[in-house]
Parts: C-alpha cells; sequence; structure tokens
C-alpha cells in the first residue's frame, strides 16, 4: 500500500532556464496530452524524472499552470479585473493549448466570458482565440465585438488587418451607425495606406432576427430539457437545447414549480429572469441567469431588486427592463427595475400609475419603445352608447 501511494505521489522536475518546478507526475500525464505523451512508453525520456521546458515561458506563467494541475483551479486573482491578469490568462491560455490539457481551455474561457468580455479586452481575445484556434472563444469575442463596436478602442481596430477589418464591418449583425462605421473606415484606410475597402458594404446594416419558440416534450416543464425553434422566414428548425440552472431546477420540486419566470433573449444570450417557486408560497428566484448559446454554459448574471412573477420582460437596446407583474404577498407592482447588461448596474423606472396586472399582458417592442396592451370592461350602457350606429 505504501509503494502504491508513493507511486502516486511520484513527481517530475520541469527545468525552465535555472529554475526548477516540482510537479505530480500522474496528475500531469492524466490532465496533458503533451505529457502524458512525452511520459509514456513511446518515448525514450518515459523514465527521466527531468524535463528541459524548451519554450519561451516566464516562470510566473509556469508556475500558474503547475498550480492549475495540482489543484484543478486557477489561482490568478479576479480582485482588479487589470491588463496584468488579463494578461495572465492569456498565456495561460496558450500554455492549455501548447500542453493540450482540454479542461483547462475550458476554465480559462470560463474565466474569460465571466468577467472580461468588454471593449475594452475583447479584440485582444478575438485575435488570440483566432490564432489558438479555439472556435467557442472565438465567436462569443466576436460577438461582443459586434455588439459593442462604438466602444470598441478607435486605436485597436485601426491595427486589425484587412482580413479581420472586414469581418467586422462586413458582418450584418454589427451595432453602430453608418456615419460611423464610415469614420472608422476612412481612418482604418489612412492608417494602413489601403484605400480597397469596398464602402457599399457599410450600408443598410440590419442585424438578423430569428423568431422563436422555447418548448419541452414532458408535463415537468422545469426540469426536462429545452428546446429553442426557429422561423427565419423559410425554414422551421430546432436552433438548440438547454436545461435549467441547476439552482432552479433543485428547488423546484413537488407542488413548488417555479412559476410565472420569463425568459427573454438578446444576441446569443437567453435571460432567465424571476417567477415564484409556487404561487403563495413567498419562495422566489431573485437571480436573473443568463444562458450562452455559444459557449452552452448558464451564468449568473445579477440579483433582482425587487421579487416579481408574471412581469413584462423586454430589452431596450442593452436595457433588460422588468415591468410590474407580482410581488411578496401576492401584491401587484406598479414599479419598474431596469438592467444595463454593459454595465451591470440597475435603475429603476418611472412607476405605472393606476395600472397592475397578474398575468402578463400582450406587448411588442417598436422603435425602441415598448408598448403594453391595456384594456377596460366597459359598462352595457357605455358599450350600448358606443356602438349604437346612427339611422338614416
Amino acid at each position: 500500500m505504501e509503494n502504491k501511494n508513493e507511486e502516486l505521489r511520484e513527481t517530475v522536475t520541469l527545468i525552465l532556464k535555472a529554475e526548477r518546478f516540482e510537479v505530480e507526475k500522474q496528475k500531469l500525464i492524466s490532465k496533458s496530452q503533451y505529457f502524458a505523451a512525452l511520459l509514456s512508453a513511446n518515448y525514450l525520456e518515459c523514465n527521466q524524472t527531468e524535463h528541459i521546458i524548451n519554450y519561451d515561458i516566464s516562470q510566473i506563467s509556469l508556475q500558474d499552470f503547475i498550480n492549475w494541475v495540482h489543484n484543478d483551479k486557477i489561482d490568478i486573482s479576479t480582485i482588479h479585473y487589470d491588463i496584468n491578469e488579463f494578461d495572465r490568462l492569456l498565456v495561460l491560455l496558450e500554455l492549455s493549448v501548447l500542453f493540450a490539457v482540454d479542461n483547462l481551455i475550458e476554465d480559462v474561457i470560463d474565466r474569460l466570458e465571466r468577467y472580461y468580455m468588454s471593449p475594452k479586452y475583447v479584440i485582444n481575445i478575438w485575435l488570440i482565440s483566432q490564432d489558438l484556434n479555439i472556435n467557442v472563444l472565438r465567436d462569443l469575442s466576436l460577438a461582443v465585438c459586434l455588439d459593442r463596436f462604438d466602444e470598441l478602442p478607435s486605436s485597436s481596430i485601426y491595427e486589425l488587418s484587412r482580413e479581420n477589418f472586414l469581418k467586422l464591418l462586413g458582418n450584418i449583425n454589427i451595432r453602430s451607425t453608418e456615419s460611423y462605421l464610415f469614420h472608422i473606415t476612412h481612418e482604418w484606410m489612412n492608417h494602413h495606406c489601403d484605400f480597397t475597402i469596398p464602402m457599399d458594404i457599410l450600408k443598410n446594416k440590419e442585424i438578423k432576427v430569428l423568431h422563436s419558440i422555447i418548448s419541452c416534450e414532458s408535463s415537468d416543464v422545469i426540469n426536462s430539457k429545452q428546446f429553442i425553434h426557429c422561423w427565419d422566414g423559410n425554414d422551421f428548425f430546432e436552433l438548440i437545447s438547454f436545461k435549467y440552472p441547476k439552482d432552479i431546477t433543485d428547488r423546484s420540486t413537488g407542488k413548488n414549480i417555479l412559476t410565472g419566470m420569463q425568459i427573454i433573449a438578446r444576441g446569443y444570450n437567453l435571460y432567465l429572469c424571476g417567477g415564484e417557486f409556487g404561487i403563495g408560497s413567498g419562495r422566489f428566484n431573485k437571480n436573473v441567469w443568463r444562458y450562452s448559446l455559444i459557449s452552452k454554459k448558464w451564468f449568473l448574471e445579477t440579483v433582482m431588486p425587487v421579487e416579481r412573477r408574471h412581469m413584462v420582460t423586454v430589452f431596450l437596446k442593452n436595457k433588460l427592463m422588468l415591468v410590474g407583474g407580482v410581488g411578496r404577498y401576492r401584491q401587484k407592482l406598479q414599479s419598474i427595475d431596469i438592467y444595463d447588461v454593459h454595465t451591470g448596474l440597475w435603475t429603476s423606472g418611472k412607476k405605472m400609475d393606476s395600472w397592475e396586472f397578474t398575468t402578463v399582458p400582450e406587448h411588442y417592442v417598436f422603435d425602441e419603445k415598448l408598448i403594453i396592451y391595456k384594456y377596460q370592461i366597459l359598462s352595457s350602457t357605455i358599450l350600448d352608447h358606443l356602438i349604437a350606429m346612427p339611422r338614416k
């Protein structure tokens, strides 16, 4: 038994320049395809206890990698979300590809998606994901570049290659004004002395919207797989399937099924908001959960200021609006909470005086305005007056 434990704790020494780093051999082999091959019986080096790292890697980056191997978690701090932490994450991503560590690639992508998909960093993420051929990260970062194009550092845009510049400017889903696109294009052409960008690709940009429905194949709606079906004007097709976050399914049991929650889509994300675990129970879901259709993961986006169910839920640009509905003690709410998905900040809208509802009314968004259909039950005498036809 002692020999077995000693074998499990066997270490190898990685030598980087003059520094030596000890790593548990079995953990290294089990997590890295690169080292699994290097230390396998097929290689002469398999019995060696020391291996020289002949790559241009900083000591802190190799230590970050070793820490993850030993602890299964990224030790890089996210206290400041500054450029130093960001750069260390990108180097760790490069090492995860170099040493073929799939789980580490996934962990770094998760960290980047949670904390660094902002205009300040996203172009760099997009470029390195293309270089490393990490498709999920490439698509995530491209989507953010298109969504927040007007906020991207212009200096970073001007440094893009012609190919990458056209990938952004030529995409129909870019959110920007035509005048700004013309300005950026002229500046890019002057910067590169390349005046061959076809200006017609900047005109008539219209974001492609897919009309969709969410359905499931079971009466146990919350705990079943959900399917998103879309209509693109020609075909009706299944886009993706997903399950609700574990926090929701764990709390939604028996008679306490989550009821009155709302799901709204923006870009490549779904947002699940509110609801009550059994009408009248007083147990509300205050969390706003975000599901990425690209990475296929749920993220806790934020916490609602006020518990509510059966509210109107829409997006106006980058603002998530929660309007009315029912709160604690079955109180009919007239309040409006507004969440900015770009800044992560909540604000309050003007209350709807003398208007309440307990089921979601008909509504739609037009010209960046929320329009809610309101009707009033009229007395029979008023109705008779309204429909009376003049006699000839």
